[in-house]
């Protein structure tokens, strides 16, 4: 692949982002009044973050985390919650339950589930959640992060 090719592909990419997140947006715009999601937002003030101003999505999400000094890793190979590209049906009910067995002291994690974002603690109880469900939660789960502070 020449450079003019590989410029051109980078400059494609950036361009179909750029497209997303303003659709993103437009679309959080319309269905709360805002262009924040309040499972998003909530999310973030769980970590003490109050100034930002755009947060949609999971990506919005680990980058306003980020910037304000935490660390966040993908987990999903490790808790095997994809295969191939593929979701594998995990639920957060049994997240919850790989989460207390791994006993592992830091802040917590960032769970990505269909339209929906929440924040679980490392001793498996729901920190955040702007959509709570009553009994066995079901929802399944398609990315997974772990968030610490940085040292």
């Amino acid at each position: 692949m020449t450079d003019a090719v590989r410029k051109q592909v980078r400059a494609n990419r950036r361009a179909a982002r750029s497209a997303q997140k303003k659709k993103s947006k437009a679309w959080a715009k319309k269905e709360f009044g805002s262009a924040s999601t309040p499972c998003a937002s909530a999310c973030i003030r769980a970590l003490g973050i109050e100034n930002f101003n755009v947060c949609c999505t999971v990506r919005d999400v680990l980058r306003i985390a980020r910037r304000n000094g935490w660390s966040c890793r993908s987990r999903n190979a490790k808790m095997k919650i994809r295969k191939k590209g593929k979701a594998r049906g995990k639920t957060v009910n049994q997240l919850k339950a790989e989460i207390i067995l791994m006993n592992d002291e830091f802040a917590g994690w960032i769970v990505h589930v269909e339209g929906h974002v929440l924040l679980i603690g490392s001793d498996g109880t729901i920190h955040t959640d702007t959509d709570p469900r009553d009994g066995t939660d079901r929802r399944k789960v398609l990315n997974l992060f772990r968030i610490s502070r940085k040292s």
